[in-house]
């Protein structure tokens, strides 16, 4: 028997063998997209469809759609109108009643954007690797399902195709495309929320999720009052997940980060990332589809203003822009917790208001008596959405700005420092012209700033800008060691990743 090899595995006792099988199954995170047929397609063939009915699972998401649907009168005619009588009715989907009315399929025809949300052709799909245990013997297979591993995510029309585990699994899902709401003069009445694809899972596996992460949410953290409709869109998509434990905040996603080298000088294309060729080929087993979320830290925030020269860092959703909130919640004088600690207890306190203000508003407008979305309040957490070999490189990018922002420290120490004018203001004051003379001050500048691995265009001429010297010098002046030191990288799942010739090794705590 070689290092290699083990073949006395099946003299093992079963117990033994099945903790092995669960061992080497780690959780994962499940992207799910939908593959489904399109409106002018759905529109031609709505009238030529046979058996043409609507699924009963539909009434899970009445509280929505009840009031958006008013069919009116019913013009198809019957046998009646024939002078033929009959005792059976029309076949109804479910019992109509005051919380889950009627949907005459001769509004539906004269209605078929309404339709298509409620009855188009779809099904769910991932790209997420399969636990590879599931399909490598009889044994490990049915261990791991009677564990809890199930296809799952079916819809009205077809049924489950992905492997998930509801207790260990995350799903996630994405925004809908924005340009499709902007110009749908019928928008999702089932949801209703930007993540408008959860109106097509079926309701015994929205009971189910235990973890969802949502995303390009990252601005539902934002504090100010202007992202509150935001907030409120972020309460309809949970309230479809009654038994939700954790709710991640997606800030940053591999395409985002791919994009800080999407453009060369002068926003001309430089080519294909390098992330992109390093990831292939100092890690070629890692599989198509794998997704992992690495908790967000504070010095995400000031990635793009310690970096401003090359112009393409994207700033973080939660902290505004440059840091501005993060600069703004350092300042406190009663400031016990870290940034992210804050805003995401805020945010499940605010999540409570918004559940007892949608329940007031259903009352109002419906009374009592009718059906209503029991829900409750997930712990939140904050997290970047990307592929596993992008970790390190992340990592390694907060340390060099986690530098950068100790040279600016030692350069204001080094010039005995001053007061800064206006601190008081947010940074959203001190964009654009309008700013008098201070336009031209640039005695105050640091230029010590380090350049991060995206960097090596950065002729942009814009790393003078007022609002970039002001916001540097505050955080060298005013933030008095407060920013928390960056870590290596806790992420979900439990993955250890190395990388030869980096001088960050990722070790992970789920």
């Amino acid at each position: 028997m070689t290092l290699e090899t083990f073949s006395i595995f099946y003299l093992l006792p079963y117990d033994i063998r099945r903790e092995i099988y669960v061992l080497a199954t780690p959780p994962r995170i499940v992207h799910i997209q939908e593959d489904a047929e399109g409106r002018e397609e759905f529109k031609a063939t709505l009238r030529t469809k046979l058996n043409l009915r609507l699924n009963p699972d539909l009434t899970y998401f009445a509280p929505n759609w009840r009031q958006v649907i008013e069919p009116g009168p019913n013009k198809q005619p019957t046998l009646e109108s024939f002078g033929i009588n009959t005792r059976k009715g029309p076949p109804q989907p479910w019992e109509p009643s005051a919380s889950t009315p009627e949907i005459p399929l001769s509004w539906l025809e004269d209605n078929p954007k309404h339709a298509w949300y409620l009855m188009r052709d779809n099904s769910f799909y991932s790209t997420a690797p399969i636990p590879s245990l599931l399909h490598a013997f009889y044994e490990s297979r049915s261990t791991l399902k009677s564990w809890g591993y199930q296809l799952a995510f079916r819809t009205r029309t077809n049924g489950p195709r992905t492997w998930f585990h509801f207790d260990r699994d995350v799903l996630f899902v994405d925004k809908s495309d924005w340009r499709r709401r902007l110009y749908d003069d019928v928008n999702d009445f089932l949801t209703p929320s930007s993540w408008s694809i959860l109106g097509q899972f079926h309701s015994q596996d929205l009971k189910r999720v235990r973890r969802l992460a949502l995303g390009k949410s990252g601005h539902t953290l934002f504090p100010w009052k202007r992202y509150g409709q935001s907030r409120t869109d972020l309460a309809h998509a949970v309230r479809l997940f009654p038994e939700l434990c954790e709710l991640q905040i997606v800030q940053w996603e591999t395409d985002d980060l791919f994009r800080w080298r999407n453009f060369g000088v002068n926003g001309t294309k430089s080519g294909e990332h390098p992330w992109y060729s390093y990831s292939v080929k100092e890690a070629p087993c890692e599989p198509d589809g794998a997704l992992c979320c690495v908790d967000a830290e504070e010095i995400d925030g000031l990635l793009k203003l310690l970096t401003h020269i090359d112009g393409f860092r994207d700033h973080l959703p939660a902290t505004g822009f440059m840091g501005e909130i993060l600069r703004f919640h350092k300042k406190q004088p009663d400031n016990k917790f870290d940034f992210f600690t804050f805003q995401q207890t805020q945010l499940e306190q605010r999540l409570g208001v918004l559940r007892t203000e949608l329940e007031e508003a259903r009352l109002k407008n419906e009374g009592l008596g009718l059906s209503s979305f029991t829900w409750k309040i997930p712990t939140v957490r904050a997290v970047h959405m990307i592929i596993p070999s992008m970790v390190p490189l992340l990592v390694n990018e907060r340390h060099l700005a986690w530098k950068n922002l100790c040279k600016l420290k030692g350069n204001h120490q080094a010039i005995g420092g001053h007061t800064m004018r206006d601190d008081d203001l947010p940074l959203s004051m001190l964009v654009g012209d309008g700013l008098g003379d201070d336009d031209n001050d640039d005695s105050d500048e640091f230029h010590d700033v380090g350049l991060g691995p995206f960097s090596e265009m950065h002729l942009f001429g814009n790393a003078d800008h007022v609002c970039c010297r002001r916001a540097k010098r505050w955080w060298a002046e005013d933030a008095n060691g407060l920013l928390a030191e960056p870590g290596m990288g806790n992420f979900f799942p439990d993955w250890i990743l190395t990388y030869p010739d980096r001088d960050v090794t990722t070790t992970t705590t789920t």
